[in-house]
């Protein structure tokens, strides 16, 4: 059983799982993040060989 348990001001006195889950879903949006990027740079290109193309 996990209780989270808080302080007086109301913060998860539990930081270093806070901080554990933080990086892991740091681990798990990463790579989504690069394939966005690579996407975005992917069609940024396709838009310009277009552009190039139409101006023949």
């Amino acid at each position: 059983m996990n209780v989270n348990i808080t302080n007086r001001i109301g913060n998860s006195a539990n930081r270093e799982a806070y901080l554990q889950i933080d990086c892991l879903n740091l681990q798990i949006e990463w790579p989504n993040l690069q394939i966005e990027g690579e996407i975005l740079q992917i069609e940024q290109s396709d838009t310009a060989d277009a552009a190039g193309f139409n101006r023949e």
